[in-house]
C-alpha cells in the first residue's frame, strides 16, 4: 500500500514537471521566432531635376504654393508625380503650369508676359496735415495730397513728420483710386541722464552750439538722438564730434590732445639799417633783424630810428607764418630850400612828426582867456613848419619889396603884412620852388609851439621862462628883433613866443570840446586867427595856447608869417 502511494506521488510529481517543461516552450518559441524576423525595405521615390530661366530674371517660383527661389533655378528636385509651378513678377503677368514630372530632368523656359498698366490715382490724408510724403523712396510733396497720378502695382509709402512716427505702407495698388487716410502717432520724447568728463577737467561743453557749463557735467538731461558736443579749453585743441544718446543714462569720457604751437617768423628788413625793433612795446634787436621767432598771436611793431618818424604796425600772425617787413622809414631831417637872392643861406624846414595832444589851456597855461577852453584832444599828420618867422630878406629876394617898418637888418622878421599879403607871397615863393607852402593851422602851430611830440609842457614854446625863448614888451623895450637870438623849442624852432605875432589859416572860433582829427578851423567867418604874441604884448600874451585875431586886411608891425608845407 505504501509502495502504491509512493509510486502514485512520483508520477503526479513527473507529470507536474512535465508540464512546467512544456509550459515553457510555448512562451519561449513564439519570442526566438519574432527576434528571428526581418523587416521589410521600401523602395526611395524617384526624383526629377528641375531647371527654370525666365526673362526677365529675378521671378518669384512657387512648387505647390510653396516658394522654392528667384530665378533662375538650376537642378532643384522634385519627385515624380504631378505638380504646379507657379512664377511671379512685379509688372508681369503671372505663369502657371501643371506637369507630370517622370523623367530625370526637365526644363522650362520661361518668356513673362508683362501686364497691361492702368493708371491710378492716389489720395493721402493724414492727421495732423503738412507730412512729408516719400513714394517708392521719391519725395512727391506734403499731405493733403489729392489724385496724384501713379501706375498700379506694388508700391513703398513713407509719411513723415517731426514729432511724429514714421508711417510706413506696402500696398499693390489694383483699383483706379486708392485712399490712404491715416492717424500719426506722436513719438515719446525719450531723454538720457548725461555724465561727461573731461582730462583734463574744467572745459566749457557746448552741446548743439549751446554752452551748457564745464567739465565735469553730472546728470545733465537731454533729449535723445544725435547731438553736437564740443569741448572747449585753453591750451587745447577744440574736441568735436557727433555723440548719440540712446539710453536712461549714459557716461563719455574725453581726453583733450595739447595744441602744438609752430612758431611764426618774422623778417624785418626796415631802413635805415640799425633802427631799434620793438615788438609789443620790448626792444628785440636793430634792423635788418631776419627769422626772428614768435609764437602765433596779436602784436605791435614799431621800428624807431631818432632822425627819422617811427613806423608801427599792428599784425597778427599764425602758425608757421612767414611775415616780412619791408620799406624806409620816413626821415625827420629838414627841408632846405635855395632861394635866389638870399645870400645868408639856405631856407629850413623842421620836420613836425605827427601825433595828439590837448589844445588849449591846459594846466600850465596860467593867465589863460576863455577862449582858450575847452580843452579838447587833437590829433594830427605830420608836416614842416619854418625854423623861423619870415625874415625881411626871404620876403624881399620873393617879392622884390619890404613893406615892413623896423628895418635896416635883413634877418628881422617881414612885418606889417596882411593874411591877403601872407596868401599873394605864398604863391609867388610856390611858383620859385616848385613847393607847397602855405601857412599854418591854429592846431599845427600850437602843436609845433609845445615841441610836438618832445614836449616837455612848458607854458612858453621851449621854456617855462619867457626870456630864455621869447621877446615881450618888457624883454625887447618894444624894439622888434633878429630872429635866432634866443633859445629854440624842443624842436629847434625858434621865436615862437613873441618878436612878431604870426597869422594862421583858420577863421577864428570858439572851441569844441570833441575829439578833432586834423583841424581847419571853421567854414565861414570873419577874423583870421593871430598867434604867438609880439614884442609889445604882455608876457601871458606870449603863452602856447594864447589866442588873437585880425581881419584878413589887417596889417600892424608887430605882426608877420610864419610858413608850413607838407
Amino acid at each position: 500500500m505504501h509502495f502504491l502511494l509512493k509510486n502514485i506521488t512520483l508520477c503526479i510529481i513527473a507529470i507536474v514537471f512535465a508540464t512546467s517543461i512544456n509550459a515553457q516552450k510555448v512562451i519561449t518559441i513564439p519570442k526566438k521566432k519574432q527576434l528571428k524576423s526581418k523587416t521589410s525595405t521600401v523602395a526611395a521615390p524617384k526624383k526629377s531635376e528641375v531647371r527654370i530661366f525666365t526673362s526677365p530674371e529675378g521671378a518669384n517660383v512657387y512648387l505647390d504654393d510653396k516658394e522654392i527661389g528667384k530665378t533662375p533655378i538650376d537642378y532643384y528636385k522634385v519627385v515624380y508625380g504631378e505638380h504646379t509651378i507657379k512664377v511671379e513678377l512685379d509688372g508681369y503677368k503671372p505663369y502657371i503650369v501643371t506637369k507630370n514630372f517622370n523623367t530625370s530632368g526637365e526644363s522650362f523656359q520661361i518668356y513673362l508676359e508683362k501686364k497691361e498698366q492702368k493708371p491710378c490715382n492716389l489720395l493721402v490724408v493724414s492727421k495732423p496735415d503738412s507730412a512729408d510724403i516719400f513714394l517708392d523712396g521719391k519725395h512727391v510733396g506734403m499731405t493733403p495730397l489729392w489724385k496724384m497720378v501713379v501706375s498700379q502695382g506694388f508700391h513703398n509709402i513713407e509719411v513723415f513728420k517731426p514729432g511724429y512716427d514714421t508711417l510706413k505702407i506696402s500696398r499693390n495698388f489694383e483699383n483706379e483710386t486708392e485712399i490712404i487716410d491715416e492717424t500719426l502717432k506722436k513719438t515719446p520724447t525719450k531723454y538720457t541722464t548725461l555724465y561727461l568728463v573731461s582730462e583734463p577737467i574744467g572745459a566749457k561743453v557746448l552741446i548743439n552750439d549751446v554752452e551748457i557749463g564745464t567739465t565735469p557735467i553730472q546728470g545733465y538731461k537731454i533729449k535723445q538722438g544725435k547731438h553736437k558736443l564740443q569741448l572747449v579749453l585753453d591750451s587745447f585743441d577744440i574736441l568735436t564730434e557727433e555723440i548719440v544718446l540712446n539710453k536712461l543714462e549714459q557716461y563719455i569720457p574725453k581726453t583733450l590732445s595739447k595744441i602744438k604751437i609752430h612758431p611764426a617768423i618774422l623778417n624785418i628788413y626796415m631802413q635805415p639799417g640799425g633802427s631799434g625793433i620793438y615788438l609789443n612795446n620790448q626792444l628785440i634787436g636793430q634792423t635788418p633783424l631776419q627769422d626772428y621767432q614768435v609764437p602765433p598771436g596779436d602784436y605791435i611793431l614799431e621800428v624807431i630810428n631818432e632822425q627819422c618818424e617811427s613806423y608801427t604796425e599792428t599784425f597778427k600772425v599764425d602758425q608757421k607764418q612767414v611775415k616780412d617787413f619791408n620799406g624806409q622809414l620816413i626821415s625827420n631831417a629838414p627841408l632846405e630850400f635855395d632861394i635866389p637872392g638870399v645870400p645868408n643861406g639856405k631856407f629850413k624846414m623842421i620836420k613836425v612828426v605827427g601825433g595828439t595832444f590837448v589844445m588849449g589851456a591846459t594846466s600850465e597855461q596860467v593867465g589863460f582867456d576863455t577862449d582858450e577852453k575847452p580843452t579838447h584832444e587833437v590829433r594830427l599828420k605830420s608836416f614842416y613848419i619854418s625854423e623861423t618867422e619870415v625874415t625881411q630878406e626871404l620876403y624881399t629876394a620873393v617879392m622884390g619889396r619890404n613893406p615892413s617898418i623896423s628895418t635896416g637888418n635883413l634877418n628881422l622878421p617881414v612885418e606889417s603884412v596882411s593874411w591877403e599879403d601872407c596868401q599873394i607871397f605864398i604863391n609867388e615863393l610856390n611858383k620859385l620852388t616848385g613847393a607847397k607852402f602855405r601857412l599854418p593851422t591854429e592846431a599845427e602851430w600850437e602843436f609845433a609851439a609845445r615841441g610836438g611830440t618832445k614836449s616837455q609842457g612848458y607854458p612858453y614854446s621851449g621854456s617855462n621862462v619867457l626870456n630864455e625863448v621869447g621877446w615881450d614888451k618888457q624883454k625887447s623895450k618894444e624894439q622888434l628883433n633878429p630872429v635866432k637870438m634866443l633859445k629854440p623849442n624842443e624842436l629847434g624852432i625858434y621865436d615862437m613866443s613873441g618878436n612878431v605875432a604870426e597869422w594862421c589859416m583858420d577863421f577864428y572860433g570858439q572851441y569844441e570840446s570833441s575829439f578833432q582829427e586834423n583841424p581847419v578851423g571853421l567854414i565861414l567867418g570873419t577874423d583870421r586867427v593871430i598867434r604867438g604874441g609880439s614884442y609889445s604884448d604882455e608876457e601871458k600874451r606870449c603863452r602856447v595856447s594864447a589866442r588873437n585875431s585880425y581881419m584878413p586886411s589887417s596889417c600892424f608891425e608887430n605882426l608877420g608869417i610864419r610858413l608850413v608845407c607838407d
